[in-house]
């Protein structure tokens, strides 16, 4: 799922899932054209935030 659908599935911002990315929390995949994609295994530590 990209970036919207995931901060969907958490309610959260995109922006706060960037700043767990920036923070290490989660890396997500990078897609051929540079998108991330979040897999819902690789978001469950920030639902705990």
């Amino acid at each position: 799922m990209r970036i919207q659908e995931a901060a969907r599935h958490l309610g959260v911002s995109a922006r706060a899932l960037r700043h767990y990315e920036a923070a290490g929390l989660i890396v997500p995949r990078r897609t051929s054209n540079g998108y991330r994609s979040y897999a819902a295994s690789e978001i469950e530590p920030a639902a705990w935030v």
